[in-house]
């Protein structure tokens, strides 16, 4: 009997005395599924009682003015931005012991910084893609003809759309799941695993390529190494939301084949062939453009010493035992730290 139970142990506990990453991550998904499941039934039954809920989710989209189509896109963001909240909380706080903050919200010292860096430099590296494109002939570009009032009206709706999905695939992809391989199973495997789970996960967007999936891994990639330079989704956060948002409100242009939101833009974008350079029906994540930028940024984030983990969340991430070295291949800072 002794055998059995050190057998079973083995099976589902590491030398920590927690569940072993994969099922830690297999409860973690399952968590999130069934608080998706629950969340978008209560919503569904509140739409029979509630009117004006019931037109949002199911007035057909053929129809739907802009206004609805926000509201639409904000709620079923927000049912799975709180699913994804409570599963990572409970799974934080139940598998390892640990707050929902140290998976990477903590409002830690420096993280207003990072958020501001981030965005900017996810701005900036999409622009530098865009620029490619224009010189070579790949994509023209024209005044979207919207008036200064509707710009600015739209901005703050528009950050929202793009800053909550941003959150909730930071939280899926790179929160708790991603984490957890990282403990235990070093950073290039966690890497491998959740990048290639990020570009498959698009699959289901209009008009996928092969360069298009490839370029959503290596943008996967990109915000693995943000998380692990800083141990902030902060940071990774505002990289994500400020490319798809620079994508449509500078350029109008399709957002990983979704061209629900171009209107609103200042300029109205144009893809011209050679379509591998420009992404086509895609937009620009399906061209070699942002393969190139993609690359170069996730070196600059890497490479270049401008960002580090805090002390704090270097403390928080803490099992309550001293990270692997290996995690100093992507951060010296945190095998300090941990040592």
């Amino acid at each position: 009997m002794d055998s059995l139970e050190k057998a079973v142990g083995t099976v589902f506990l590491n030398d920590e005395r927690e569940l072993r990453s994969g099922w830690r991550v297999a409860v973690f998904v399952a968590c999130l599924v069934a608080l998706i499941l629950i969340l978008r039934g209560m919503v569904a039954m509140a739409a029979v009682f509630l009117p004006g809920l019931r037109t949002i989710t199911e007035e057909p989209a053929a129809v739907q003015s802009p206004a609805h189509t926000m509201l639409e896109f904000f709620l079923d963001s927000g049912v799975n931005l709180l699913a994804a909240i409570i599963a990572t909380y409970i799974c934080a706080r139940k598998l390892e012991h640990r707050s929902f903050g140290s998976v990477g919200f903590k409002p830690h010292s420096g993280w207003l910084y990072l958020f501001a860096i981030g965005t900017l430099l996810g701005a900036g590296t999409l622009g530098l893609a865009i620029a490619a494109e224009t010189v070579v002939g790949s994509a023209t570009f024209r005044p979207q003809g919207n008036s200064t009032v509707q710009l600015l009206s739209t901005l703050v709706p528009l950050f929202a759309v793009f800053l909550i999905p941003a959150a909730v695939e930071e939280l899926i992809f790179r929160g708790f799941a991603f984490q957890a391989l990282v403990h235990n199973a070093g950073p290039v495997v966690a890497i491998g695993i959740m990048s290639v789970s990020f570009g498959l996960a698009h699959l289901g967007n209009p008009n996928p390529t092969l360069i298009s999936t490839a370029n959503t891994v290596l943008a996967g990639i990109w915000l693995s190494v943000a998380y692990l330079v800083t141990r902030s989704l902060w940071f990774s956060t505002a990289l994500h939301y400020s490319w798809n948002l620079a994508m449509v409100y500078l350029f109008g242009l399709p957002v990983s084949g979704i061209s629900t939101f171009d209107r609103f833009g200042v300029l109205a974008g144009q893809d011209r062939p050679p379509v591998w350079v420009s992404g086509g029906d895609y937009g620009p994540e399906g061209g070699i453009a942002v393969t190139v930028v993609l690359i170069l940024s996730t070196f600059l984030v890497w490479k270049s010493g401008w960002f580090r983990t805090s002390d704090e969340m270097a403390r928080a991430i803490k099992h309550g035992t001293p990270e692997p070295e290996y995690i100093s291949i992507l951060n010296s800072e945190t095998g300090d730290h941990s040592s």
